[in-house]
C-alpha cells in the first residue's frame, strides 16, 4: 500500500501556529490535527524567518521551471531547423 504525501495550505499552517502561540501544548495540537509534532516547529521557524514568503509552496516554482525548459527545447529545435534550411540544396 502506497502512502501519499499530505500537503497543507498556508491558512492551515498559520492556524496551527496560532494555536501553539495561544498556549496549547504541542503534543495536543499535533494529536488533534493528525500531524507529526515536528511539523509545527518547522512551520513556526519558517514563518519567523520570512513572514511574507513563508509557505509559498513549491508547485509554482516547478511549473515555471518546467515552462522555461520547454521553451528552451522549442528554441533549440527552431534553431536546428533554421540551420538545416540555410544549407544549400544540391
Amino acid at each position: 500500500m502506497k502512502k501519499t504525501r499530505r500537503r497543507y495550505d498556508r491558512e492551515f499552517k498559520i492556524s496551527i501556529i496560532a494555536e501553539l502561540e495561544s498556549g496549547k501544548p504541542l503534543a495536543q495540537v499535533a494529536r488533534e490535527h493528525g500531524i507529526h509534532p515536528s511539523l509545527p516547529c518547522r512551520w513556526k521557524v519558517e514563518l519567523a524567518e520570512n513572514p511574507e514568503r513563508a509557505f509559498s509552496g513549491n508547485g509554482k516554482r516547478y511549473k515555471y521551471e518546467a515552462r522555461i525548459a520547454e521553451l528552451d527545447r522549442l528554441l533549440g529545435q527552431a534553431h536546428a531547423e533554421n540551420e538545416l534550411l540555410k544549407k544549400p540544396l544540391l
